[in-house]
């Protein structure tokens, strides 16, 4: 996990924030930031809608719909279940965010597309998106609601609001958990959803895509910061780490707190360990096309 807070030379930080605006570029097309769209990314779900996938599992969506609406929950709920409310609920933090960043922008009219942050922030929006086509697949259709924490609301807020050196470090510390929560929860769908093929290929397939993306976050946010973020950014995790394992017990139920937080200590070993990804956030000697490549 030193890895990831490890300061980079100026000129490290410039490279990467280079390079990592080309490699968004031609993984994502062109933003279109009122209408919420990557031109890349829609061809994407034009193929999810053409192939329509749905679970012959056998769910009680009224169980499901009873302890969505309650932080709660039920005891005795199996892992499927368990999986389903955190998919759910996951994507609060990241609706949240996103409508309170656009409204902003809207206001402000700041759209600018030779900006990471614009590709970045549509990302976001396309990732609920994404985890409501995962809910789809079962047969849940869902409001999504707002994060229950006050705390995680008011970290959220920290993230738009703030001017950008004091926002990073919460962007980091935020995006490091996501890299660690979307991959425990794309390997524990290897298991829970294996006697169904066709079905775990299309959560794996949603799945990778916000992976690749939070690895970039990471990759972004690790630029931007500085020595001084990156301290504040470690300082904070645990209190960040907290407030979500707070706000969704059906996580610390389904993996147990002691992986959540071994998931996020070695989250460098995600980002770094495994070639699967096409976004390799410490090799910053790499140029930005050999970043891309197709999962």
């Amino acid at each position: 996990m030193s890895e990831v807070y490890t300061a980079l030379s100026l000129e490290e930080r410039r490279r990467a924030a280079a390079n990592f605006l080309e490699f968004l570029r031609q993984r994502d097309g062109t933003p279109e930031p009122l209408a919420r769209k990557l031109s890349k990314r829609e061809e994407y779900f034009q193929g999810i809608e053409r192939h329509q996938v749905r679970s012959r599992r056998g769910l009680d969506t009224a169980k499901f719909k009873r302890n969505h609406l309650t932080r709660e929950i039920e005891p005795n709920l199996d892992a499927a279940m368990l999986w389903l409310l955190c998919t759910a609920k996951l994507n609060r933090g990241e609706r949240y965010g996103v409508d309170m960043v656009m409204a902003y922008k809207v206001r402000k009219g700041n759209f600018d597309p030779n900006l990471p942050e614009t590709f970045l922030q549509i990302e976001e929006f396309y990732h609920t998106r994404m985890l409501l086509d995962v809910l789809k697949v079962f047969g849940l259709e869902i409001e999504v609601l707002p994060p229950n924490s006050r705390i995680t609301r008011l970290v959220i807020q920290a993230m738009v609001y703030l001017p950008q050196r004091f926002s990073t470090p919460f962007s980091l510390a935020g995006e490091i958990l996501g890299v660690a929560f979307f991959y425990l929860m794309r390997e524990k769908a290897k298991e829970i959803f294996a006697d169904e093929p066709e079905v775990l290929e299309r959560i794996l397939s949603l799945f990778n895509e916000i992976m690749v993306d939070e690895i970039g976050h990471v990759f972004f946010a690790r630029a931007r910061a500085g020595k001084i973020g990156l301290w504040f950014a470690k300082r904070m995790q645990n209190a960040v780490l907290n407030s979500v394992v707070t706000d969704l017990p059906e996580l610390v139920l389904l993996f147990g707190k002691e992986k959540l937080v071994a998931s996020v200590a070695n989250v460098a070993q995600i980002l770094n360990g495994n070639e699967e990804w096409p976004v390799q956030p410490f090799r910053y000697q790499s140029t930005a096309p050999a970043l891309v490549s197709s999962l």
